[in-house]
């Protein structure tokens, strides 16, 4: 960056706008006019004069002697401490100054190291009405953390701290180092920038002493240059240079009014480049590349400025300004920064087809292939777009496929197509479609590896689209297009047969093929090839039908290496009606039947010629059958042979050959049948198997025998089921007779023990009579006795417990304490528990279900009983809640089911709850997940309950999460919520402030807050939100990260919909204004609601103002369009506004890409550039 004609370095202000520049004053910067000091040679002097007027103590600095050594000897005679002090008592600041820290500010603070003992930069601040901390020597702040004025040798406020004698010296960097190890910090962490010194100077000589090898290229110093270039760079600085010292005031300025540039004000600048194009001189193309690269810049602010030079630039001009500043790589590289995206569609969709000669011209100079990222983008630009046919032709000759290849590039060649007229831009098209690149492909299913083919595009659907637009320009490209598919498919052989030196003995393309013709089996086979077929068979019958080829013509591709050129040759050959006597000698000499998959073709012409063939040729087919299956002993070859003379004599039943065949086959093979499809190698048919032996029971045929014969005839025709396949509908509809049926199955071996494991699921325990309902329980005593059945007999359980009051109390209590005891023998081996939500694994294990059974079961005693709960239940809760803690599964599933009802639990079993299950939640308890998951599905809390788990409400606010998913944010919403309705102001307000350092935390309770106050009435909403919410949600959004992760909700209440209250709006918008400058997530705050807030009477204008500006530059998700947005700032009175919301505003309106409105517009010569 070139100011007042020096080269300031990008370094400097990147770090200076990133906050990490430090200025380092000399004794030059105190020399500066109005009121200019000495230097340092000369105050030596004048202090000299002072302490030692007769001159006892003769100055040696002349002959070599330092400044330092000198001071040092005169400290022996007088006081140079008070006469330094007093000689620099002069506060009147320079311009200098004043733009050093006008310079530093831009940073964030003002950061500025001095060995000078003057106060000008003081004075500098005050004038300016600024204020900045003060560190005097040797109270120094950490090097590597600091902002304000550092005095590195102190200052006349305390003459006796200064560094001046070489005695001070030797403390400050050597004995005791306060001062190196403040530079040596300051270095390592900042990059900093010398003013006012001499390479020569001793303290230079110190300094330099504290800069690494690691932080070179961080160090700066301007420089008069000469020989100090090379001795600056020999310290390690690298020298920055200028001419004379009152180019330093304006250097300063120049440089804090160019870093300070607003958004806004760079876009003007980039508009008025973009409109230059390639006309633009060095100066304005340096300035282009530095705002658009600028390291201290947002992706999302450079890429607003990308918009704009995209909106201004004229034509392929400003594109070639972009490419001669290197600024080009959108076109060229696969990845690109994310913020030249403007560019890259810019290029790709507008110049790419309107100036597309122009941009192709741009890549031929530089030598560079436009990238296959952009080409893919032209090519959809041409696609969606009206563009001429020359810039689509130019184009598609200039792609190659392989280029455009993309999972939507199928669509866009459709419809290419369909805008197309010219013969060879269609044919190159259609070429693209079915193009291919050869690729060394892995074995697989015993198959050892080999050359095959990918296709450039893959085929998903649509294929009727293609070849419609295919064969819409069939009368121009019908025939080549045949012919060049034709060598397509030849050419893949040649591929994959490694050109012909290898044998290829299966065809994948051709076998997935079940037929050329259209065929119902065809509807498995999708992709490119099956696409590709289709379209050569359309092209090839086309051909036919318009008579532009006859059947004879396709003879040839009888004889093709290819299977599937054989197959196709058979089909047209068939449709273009060859001689039947023709057609046999094709199929027997070229041996058709020897390529797996070509069958249906073979059947098929046969079948059309066979019967109208001559007898010699009949014959001459018929022992060319029987040579490919000679061995009729073999049933495999046998029923090749049946297969193909029984299709034959379907069609020609008086052939006595067929039938002599057919006779000889039966001899020996009586029971062969004809079989679906036998023109084909497979077939695929949909359904289910098990359909054919599983009946339709009615209630009356539902037996423990009717089962068992289901699943033995299932397991003879070698069916795969679950043996309770058979029983799930009628468990269903008949529950009472489904009881019965189980209980006689328990005594029927293995099969039948597995059909109820299976049942016990399927029974509707709900429709259950009365009366089986004492039957149901002896039956669910036997099953929890089994190992094997006690899982689904838990289920069982649980699912009956529904009907809890059509059982007996002492029923119930002995099943579940059975149960219970039972859990103790359930195989290790059938516990199938992984992670995932405990509340839903819960219900899945034995300890989850028997806990919600015996909740069924409590709350029916509490019904009827009221408050005089059994003892009873308080037994069995403790039963199983030892039970469970056998294993972590069974505890953690007991411990979710339980908090889940906590508000029941905790009055129903107080003690052992508030003894035993409350202690569960501690983090070491090892069922802490389950507890907490549980827990998280109560949304409101009864008090008992509060007081009980409100000791651990830092666990779930501050400290760390029990969860790390959605249910931290419902449990941290729950304690939120309770401690809002339970507890005093002081009690709130300590479990609110630990939320404010917590984003997450902070969510939730700014949720909670919003809530609150919207279910409040309208009285108490203005009440409480003045008392204590809006202060409440003001403190915990000071903090940026809670902010960004919370401030969304408060939309809810600025939404007048939802809320009138004026009050509460404004309040709510007052704390977005405070923070307009900050992001915030998850923003969906619409066009009517944004206008309505804006329209609100009782919100002050610059709040009105800054709220804008906050849903532009903070909202990470914005439904508001440019139009919303240009109606809300009408709605403001701009006039009235100061100039830095003004400029803020802009900078908004810049940043979402959108027009500035008349309001906001400014006369742009006074850009400040």
């Amino acid at each position: 960056m070139n100011i007042s004609g020096v080269a300031v370095p990008d370094k400097l202000t990147d770090a200076l706008l990133e906050g990490n520049l430090v200025i380092f004053a000399g004794a030059g910067v105190s020399m500066q006019p109005p009121q200019s000091l000495t230097s340092f040679r000369d105050l030596v002097r004048d202090i000299a004069r002072d302490v030692d007027p007769s001159g006892k103590c003769k100055l040696l600095m002349e002959d070599g002697e330092s400044c330092e050594a000198a001071l040092g000897r005169l400290s022996e005679i007088g006081d140079i401490y008070a006469s330094c002090s007093a000689r620099l008592n002069q506060p009147i600041c320079s311009e200098l100054h004043k733009n050093i820290l006008a310079l530093s500010v831009q940073g964030g603070a003002i950061r500025v190291v001095t060995t000078n003992f003057d106060k000008k930069f003081e004075s500098a601040a005050e004038s300016m009405g600024r204020q900045m901390r003060i560190y005097q020597a040797p109270a120094l702040p950490m090097g590597d953390s600091f902002d304000g004025m550092v005095y590195l040798h102190g200052n006349i406020d305390c003459p006796e701290d200064m560094v001046l004698t070489d005695s001070d010296f030797g403390k400050a960097y050597v004995s005791r180092g306060w001062a190196s190890r403040f530079l040596v910090e300051m270095f390592s962490h900042y990059t900093v920038l010398f003013v006012g010194y001499s390479c020569d100077d001793m303290m230079v000589h110190y300094l330099a002493r504290s800069i690494s090898a690691e932080v070179r290229g961080r160090v700066f110093a301007l420089s008069r240059g000469g020989e100090d270039v090379r001795k600056w760079r020999s310290r390690g600085i690298e020298p920055i240079l200028f001419s004379e010292f009152e180019q330093l005031p304006e250097l300063f300025d120049g440089w804090a009014n160019k870093a300070s540039l607003t958004l806004y004000e760079r876009a003007v600048f980039i508009r008025s480049v973009a409109e230059m194009g390639d006309k633009a001189d060095k100066w304005a193309r340096d300035e282009l590349v530095r705002l658009l690269t600028l390291r201290s810049s947002s992706d999302e602010e450079r890429a607003a400025l990308a918009e704009t030079f995209v909106n201004a630039a004229v034509e392929v001009s400003a594109l070639r300004l972009l490419s001669s500043v290197g600024i080009d790589g959108f076109l060229y590289a696969e990845e690109f920064p994310k913020w030249q995206r403007p560019f890259f569609y810019w290029a790709a969709e507008s110049l790419a087809c309107e100036q597309y000669r122009d941009l192709l011209v741009l890549s031929a100079e530089k030598a560079s292939h436009f990238s296959k990222r952009f080409c893919d983008a032209v090519m959809w630009s041409l696609a969606a777009r009206e563009v001429s046919e020359e810039c689509i032709a130019l184009w598609i000759a200039y792609f190659e496929p392989c280029w455009i290849a993309s999972s939507a590039g199928w669509y866009w060649i459709a419809s290419l197509l369909k805008k197309v007229r010219n013969p060879l831009t269609a044919l190159r098209l259609a070429q693209f479609a079915f193009s291919f690149v050869p690729v060394y492909k892995t074995g697989s299913y015993g198959r050892e590896g080999g050359m095959g083919i990918e296709f450039c595009f893959d085929v998903k659907d649509d294929e009727d689209e293609i070849n419609e637009a295919f064969l819409a320009h069939f009368e121009d490209i019908g025939l080549d297009l045949f012919e060049w598919l034709i060598g397509q498919f030849e050419q893949i052989v040649i591929t994959e047969s490694v050109l012909g030196t290898k044998k290829v003995s299966f065809d994948e393309h051709s076998f997935a093929r079940p037929a050329i013709e259209e065929h119902d089996q065809n509807a498995f086979s999708k992709g490119t090839m099956n696409t590709m077929i289709s379209v050569a068979r359309n092209l090839g019958v086309e051909l036919i039908d318009r008579r532009i080829r006859k059947a004879d013509d396709f003879v040839r591709l009888v004889g093709s290496s290819s299977c599937l050129v054989m197959r196709i040759g058979l089909f047209l050959s068939e449709r273009g009606k060859i001689d039947p006597d023709t057609a046999i000698n094709l199929v027997v000499s070229n041996d058709c039947l020897d390529y797996l998959g070509s069958k249906h073709e073979v059947f098929s012409i046969m079948r059309y010629a066979y019967p109208a063939a001559s007898t010699e040729a009949k014959e001459k087919f018929v022992k060319y059958i029987c040579r490919c299956n000679q061995d009729i002993g073999d049933e495999t070859s046998a029923y090749s042979r049946f297969n193909i003379f029984h299709w034959l004599y379907e069609v020609d039943p008086n052939d006595d050959l067929l039938k002599e065949q057919l006779a000889l086959i039966e001899k020996v093979y009586p029971n062969f049948a004809v079989r679906d499809y036998p023109d084909l190698d497979y077939s695929v048919t949909s359904g289910w198997e098990k359909e054919a032996v599983i009946p339709d029971l009615a209630e009356g045929d539902f037996t423990a025998n009717m089962i068992l014969e289901c699943c033995n005839s299932a397991r003879a025709s070698n069916l795969h089921y679950m043996p309770g396949e058979f029983v799930a509908e009628p468990m269903r509809k008949f529950p009472d007779k489904a009881v019965a049926v189980c209980n006689e199955l328990l005594g029927r071996g293995k099969t039948g023990r597995d059909v109820v494991a299976y049942a016990l699921r399927h029974i509707d325990w709900s429709s259950l009579s009365p009366s089986s309902c004492g039957v149901a329980v002896e039956l669910l005593k036997s099953c929890v006795c089994d190992s094997r059945l006690y899982g689904s007999a838990t289920y069982a359980i649980k699912e009956l417990f529904s009907r809890t009051d059509l059982i007996a109390d002492g029923e119930c209590a002995s099943l579940i304490r059975l149960a219970i005891g039972e859990y103790k023998n359930w195989r290790p081996e059938e516990k199938s528990f992984s992670g995932g939500d405990w509340l839903t694994l819960s219900l899945s294990h034995p300890i989850g279900r028997l806990a919600t059974s015996l909740l069924g079961f409590s709350r029916r005693i509490a019904r009827e009983r009221g408050d005089d709960l059994n003892r009873e239940i308080e037994l069995l809760f403790g039963e199983l809640l030892l039970a469970s803690m056998s294993d972590k599964e069974a505890g953690n599933s007991f411990a979710t089911i339980v908090f889940s009802e906590a508000n029941y639990w905790i009055n129903a079993v107080n003690d052992v709850f508030s003894s035993k299950i409350l202690p569960l939640l501690e983090e070491d308890s090892g069922y802490a997940q389950g507890a907490w998951c549980g827990l998280s599905y109560l949304s409101v809390l009864s008090e008992e309950l509060w007081r009980g788990v409100r000791t651990y409400w830092r666990q779930v606010l501050s400290d760390g999460e029990p969860y790390e998913d959605v249910r931290n944010a419902r449990i941290k919403k729950t304690f939120l919520w309770s401690s809002i309705l339970y507890d005093g102001s002081a009690s709130r307000e300590e479990l609110f402030g630990a939320c404010r350092h917590n984003p997450a935390s902070c969510s939730a309770a700014v949720w909670v807050l919003v809530e609150w106050t919207l279910r409040l009435s309208k009285a108490d909403r203005e009440r409480e939100w003045r008392g204590w919410i809006n202060s409440t949600i003001s403190l915990l959004l000071e903090d940026e990260a809670c902010y960004r992760k919370s401030a969304h909700h408060l939309l809810r209440l600025c939404n007048k919909e939802k809320n009138e209250n004026p009050h509460v709006i404004t309040g709510a918008v007052k704390i977005f204004s405070e923070h307009c400058n900050w992001k915030y997530e998850n923003d969906f705050f619409l066009d009517k609601e944004l206008i309505a807030l804006i329209g609100e009477s009782a919100l002050a204008n610059e709040d009105k103002a800054k709220f804008l500006i906050a849903r532009m530059k903070g909202a990470s998700i914005d439904c508001v369009g440019c139009e919303g947005y240009q109606q809300a700032i009408e709605l403001i009175d701009c006039g009235s506004l100061s100039n830095e919301i003004l400029s803020d505003l802009r900078d908004a309106f810049v940043l979402r890409g959108f027009s500035l409105p008349d309001s906001l517009l400014e006369n742009e010569a006074n850009s400040g550039l």
